[in-house]
Formats: C-alpha cells, structure tokens, sequence
C-alpha cells in the first residue's frame, strides 16, 4: 500500500483570526472570504497573492502539519 504523505498547508496573517488559506490532502483550499479569487497555492506550499490591496501588507506565515507522521 502506497503512502502519500497526508498533511496539511495552512497561510495565516498576523491580525486575522482565521487563516487565510487551508489546504488538506487534494480537496479544493479553504480561502478566508477577504482573499477570495485572489490566492492560490504554487508548488504545493507556496502562496501566490494577486489583486494586492493596500491592507494586505503585513506579516504571513505558513504552517505544515503532517499527519501520518510515526510517533
């Protein structure tokens, strides 16, 4: 049985309580209603942002969580 590593990418912005973009496994991304239409994930992991709004300046971050890690 083939292993796919199950994990998931998570982009927060400091100032924002819920992450502006979720990505588990190979379901479509859960994006924060501010960024609607305006990002994406490039590569996997890296986040492309397009329309930029004055207010988007400000510190992101990206957080992967795997899990099917061993213990």
């Amino acid at each position: 049985m083939a292993h796919s590593s199950l994990h998931v990418v998570e982009w927060v912005r400091q100032g924002l309580d819920i992450p502006i973009l979720i990505k588990f496994g190979s379901y479509a991304p859960r994006v924060h209603p501010q960024y609607e239409g305006r990002v994406s994930l490039v590569r996997i992991t890296a986040l492309r942002l397009e329309g930029l709004h004055l207010d988007d300046q400000g510190s992101y971050e990206c957080r992967i969580l795997l899990l099917n890690e061993p213990t």
